[in-house]
């Protein structure tokens, strides 16, 4: 039986990939802005579907990139909510209070998530929903509705750890 080879980034690489990781964190207030900005509208706006639209892209977006920069919360928060988007849009009723409010929840996770990123604070489930915080405590996962499939290829940490989950 063979061990699986795991393939090391060249010390050059990982400090260019870590200055792109940066430059995107640093534009992660901008997304956030332009997300809240159209979540915040969509009641007071006549052509909701519309909007619902543009907010599910940004949020698909923000989920795809955000998994591509080594940001696995903030792209699972991203996709949880994106599904509950889906949900809406398939139901075609965009007043529904119960999906709406698991959205508020996921926003919520999401807005701070940003916030310790950009802080530089290491992402933990404890710092997402603070033991003070009135507001249902609803967890990412339990949002979320579909499966998640992670690939790892010839990185036997990456599959423990995922794993574990």
């Amino acid at each position: 039986m063979s061990t699986p080879q795991t393939t090391q980034t060249p010390p050059d690489l990982q400090e260019k990939l870590q200055v792109l990781k940066k430059i995107y964190i640093q534009q992660l207030p901008e997304r956030q802005d332009e997300i809240f900005r159209i979540w915040e509208d969509i009641p007071n706006i006549p052509d909701q579907k519309s909007s619902f639209e543009t907010l599910r892209n940004l949020i698909h977006r923000l989920s795809g990139s955000a998994g591509t920069y080594g940001l696995p919360d903030l792209s699972h928060i991203a996709r949880t909510i994106e599904y509950s988007l889906d949900d809406i849009r398939l139901e075609k009723n965009f007043k529904d209070s119960a999906q709406i409010k698991k959205i508020d929840v996921a926003m919520s996770e999401l807005k701070h998530i940003i916030e310790l990123y950009i802080k530089n604070q290491p992402f933990e489930k404890e710092n997402v929903i603070k033991k003070e915080d009135s507001r249902e405590k609803t967890s990412a996962k339990s949002v979320c509705k579909k499966p998640f499939v992670y690939f790892v290829q010839n990185n036997v940490q990456s599959f423990e750890d995922i794993a574990s989950e």
